[in-house]
């Protein structure tokens, strides 16, 4: 079993990590919402055995409740774009896409297929990322806007194959350079 394990939960509007770290027979589990610190609890499990048997039944349990496990490399790209969105807004949910022109309605369009946890490092695929951000506002009510980075450029969707560029005035162009400088490392 490895040492380190990152498992991420990116389903509806979670956002969230859990890591499991074995070192003999300690199980250190460190958790919370990505682009955060999060909490770190360790226990001692006696013996290395009973160390991987306890991770290994941590990592079950997470995966029952829609965690899927990621490279350390993906968890920091994936964690550097929620701390990107800044604490005043919310990053909601992070998905992998295949990125390509599509055909729609007999017109040509970009667009993006959702990948499976399995495809994400696949070198033949034009990965993006599909990202919820929340932009809070003081007294009226949130807005949500998704958009598409394929590693260049950041597109304006509505979860169908419309996209547009990011226009020069939309409420997250304040943060939108972090942003695409994150996904662009983590592409």
């Amino acid at each position: 079993m490895d040492p380190v394990t990152h498992l991420v939960c990116t389903e509806g509007k979670h956002n969230k990590f859990y890591i499991i770290t074995i070192d003999d027979s300690k199980v250190t589990n460190h958790w919370g919402r990505l682009g955060v610190d999060g909490k770190k609890k360790t226990t001692d499990e006696g013996d290395k055995w009973n160390a991987e048997h306890a991770a290994r039944q941590t990592i079950n349990k997470k995966a029952r409740k829609g965690y899927y496990e990621i490279t350390e490399d993906q968890f920091k790209r994936l964690t550097a774009i929620a701390k990107a969105a800044g604490t005043a807004h919310k990053v909601e949910n992070i998905r992998f896409v295949e990125v390509g022109l599509t055909k729609d309605g007999g017109k040509t369009r970009y667009g993006y297929q959702y990948l499976e946890p399995e495809e994400i490092g696949n070198p033949e695929l034009n990965v993006g990322l599909l990202v919820d951000v929340r932009i809070r506002k003081k007294g009226i009510e949130d807005e949500i806007f998704t958009l598409l980075f394929d590693g260049e450029n950041a597109y304006e969707t509505d979860l169908g194959f419309h996209t547009i560029p990011v226009r020069d005035n939309h409420p997250i162009m304040k943060k939108i350079d972090d942003i695409k400088a994150a996904v662009g490392a983590a592409l």
